[in-house]
């Protein structure tokens, strides 16, 4: 549930083309102009770009006092922007003061939040649907066999990279530990502070540490 604003323009500057969520689910918000005061179009994230028609259908009409509605957005982090590609997502100060999650006021590594901010990966960000550790590692051990590159998180703060014929464990954008190839277990960088706070932390995601 969203305080009710007194005109529909501070409800257009709030909310317009941010994600919010309904239902615990996220969704993109747009906010006509001449509709009624406080009332708000919301669509599932994976119909943005969907043809006029199914996105047409998918979107509904809502009072941002609904108190299935929330302008409050879950943590940032990692998010798998491509089959391959992890994004790791900052929110930025914004100066237009949106209350949603707007698109310039997330930083975003490696590729451009345009190219995946409305799909089903922030989707899986927002429910913490993520794939397995042990999926994740499977993965980067295909592709330092075909002398690939790629990164796979496995939750937000986490993610396996494989690189040079080397996997690595990154936390929170930081290379933490690398996988012995012998063993495979993850081997701690050397001079790594914090590390014990890091084991159990890694250790409750099943990863061998």
């Amino acid at each position: 549930m969203a305080k009710p604003y007194i005109r529909q323009e501070d409800c257009h500057q709030r909310l317009n083309d941010t994600i919010c969520t309904y239902e615990n689910l996220p969704v993109f918000v747009l906010v006509n102009m001449d509709f009624p005061v406080n009332n708000i179009h919301i669509c599932p994230l994976h119909v943005v770009a969907a043809p006029t028609e199914k996105r047409a259908k998918a979107t509904k009409i809502i009072h941002v006092a609904d108190p299935l509605f929330s302008v409050y957005p879950v943590e940032l982090g990692y998010v798998q922007a491509r089959l391959d590609t992890v994004c790791h997502l900052k929110r930025l100060a914004d100066r237009r003061t949106k209350q949603g999650l707007s698109i310039n006021s997330v930083k975003a590594t490696v590729l451009p939040p345009s190219s995946f901010f409305y799909s089903e990966c922030m989707t899986a960000l927002w429910t913490d649907k993520y794939d397995s550790f042990q999926h994740c590692l499977d993965n980067a051990l295909r592709a330092i066999n075909g002398n690939l590159v790629g990164s796979w998180c496995f939750n937000r703060h986490a993610c396996v990279s494989a690189a040079a014929g080397s996997i690595f464990l990154e936390f929170q954008e930081n290379a933490v530990a690398k996988l012995n190839l012998e063993t495979l277990r993850f081997e701690f960088i050397e001079g790594l502070k914090g590390t014990s706070f890091l084991r159990i932390i890694l250790q409750e995601q099943g990863v061998p540490v």
